[in-house]
């Protein structure tokens, strides 16, 4: 089920491509696109083939054998009575046979056989999990630094309207005399810069959109426009991190390949039955072909073995110690990297909110520089300086909001919550 809805939302998706775009819609649709996902598929195909093998050996076992041999004595009997014919037993002899065998107990191998093999599939598929999480990572880089590249582009073209808009204006003082040709220079250098500027990052947008697109297979043109991701972080900071999962289901493992050699360890009963037709049947002083059958029980159980399933045992109790230090040196890194991560939510919230308010002041500074130019107070220059820190803290004011974006994505994969 999950499959189609994964399938659905990578075709939703697509179509709203030309107009917004979510960071969440290019995992989900990058998790159903990439190769990797397809393994998962095939896992499930390998377990439930594995089951049925399983399943299978306690059907009645079947087999059909024949032989023809030669041998260089017979049997004999040593007497010699006066009116007794006793037969002479040929020394080829001929049997084709139908074996069947059919398991009455076998110690609870089968549960265990199939226990392993569920979680044999548990592992690959977080194995898989892993793997994606990594894909996502990467994702996730991707589709921020095309957020930045986005509002960069954004902010330089504004910049760039803002002198044409000051150049024209210029240019009427200029004609009129009041200023000299120099100070439009200026606005048309500074101009020329801006738009060398745009010109790279819009070739630098163009490879980060294809590398989005081949990995989300979402088609992204130049008119999508990407949403800034927003996370309520609360205070549930349960992690459901694959890593963590797969040492859980490392551990869960050997418990079931203990119950498996105790399995084994156990005795097994079983029933058979033999039918065949050859020469000699069960009468073996008979020249003749004949048919003969053959039914029983019987059971196989291994009383010793040098404390092998002993020491078996320890082996896996020792493997899964091991198993539980991972897990507690994992716990401890990942506690760290969240400390780490929420340290770096609060500064980029503190930062944030500075650089609003120094993008009011950079405005009205420039306003007032603006103001100042046309009367003559100041020149140019000092118009662009100013003009220029009114665009770059307007520029800051948005990295800030996308690193706090940036900060709380980090903190939710970390839980492994995206």
């Amino acid at each position: 089920m999950r499959k189609y809805i994964s399938i659905l939302l990578l075709i939703i998706s697509t179509n709203i491509a030309a107009q917004k775009l979510s960071l969440q819609t290019c995992i989900d649709s990058a998790v159903v696109n990439y190769p990797l996902s397809k393994q998962a598929e095939i896992y499930q195909q390998i377990m439930q083939s594995d089951l049925q093998k399983i399943q299978n050996s306690n059907l009645p076992q079947v087999d059909l054998n024949g032989k023809a041999t030669y041998q260089s004595e017979a049997i004999s009997l040593p007497i010699h009575l006066p009116g007794l014919l006793v037969p002479e037993i040929n020394k080829d002899q001929y049997k084709v046979q139908l074996e069947i065998n059919q398991a009455i107990y076998k110690g609870g191998l089968t549960k265990a056989q199939k226990e392993l093999s569920k979680s044999n599939n548990a592992i690959s598929n977080t194995q898989i999990d892993i793997q994606l999480g990594e894909v996502k990572r990467s994702l996730i880089a991707t589709y921020y630094q095309i957020l930045l590249n986005k509002d960069l582009i954004n902010i330089s073209t504004t910049f760039q309207k803002t002198l044409e808009v000051k150049q024209q204006e210029m240019q009427a003082q200029i004609d009129a005399g009041v200023l000299l040709k120099s100070a439009a220079d200026l606005i048309k250098v500074e101009q020329l810069t801006i738009e060398q500027k745009i010109l790279e990052l819009e070739i630098n947008q163009k490879t980060l959109a294809s590398q989005l697109q081949k990995i989300t297979g979402i088609n992204i043109s130049t008119e999508t426009q990407f949403e800034i991701p927003k996370y309520e972080l609360n205070n549930d900071g349960a992690q459901q991190r694959p890593e963590y999962k797969l040492l859980i289901l490392s551990q869960q493992k050997i418990d079931v390949l203990k119950s498996f050699s105790t399995a084994q360890s156990m005795p097994k009963a079983f029933a058979f039955t033999t039918l065949g037709y050859g020469r000699p049947g069960f009468n073996y002083l008979s020249n003749e072909f004949a048919p003969y059958a053959l039914v029983g029980v019987g059971f196989s159980w291994t009383l010793w073995n040098w404390g092998n399933f002993k020491e078996e045992k320890k082996l896996l109790d020792f493997n899964k110690n091991v198993i539980e230090t991972q897990k507690e040196n994992f716990l401890l890194n990942l506690s760290m990297n969240l400390l780490q991560l929420h340290g770096e939510i609060e500064t980029q919230e503190m930062l944030l909110k500075q650089a609003e308010e120094i993008v009011k002041l950079r405005k009205n500074i420039a306003e007032t520089t603006d103001n100042l130019m046309k009367n003559g107070v100041v020149n140019a220059s000092q118009y662009i300086d100013d003009l220029q820190k009114f665009e770059k803290s307007k520029l800051d004011a948005q990295v800030y909001k996308i690193k706090l974006s940036i900060a709380q994505t980090n903190y939710l994969w970390t839980l492994g919550k995206l």
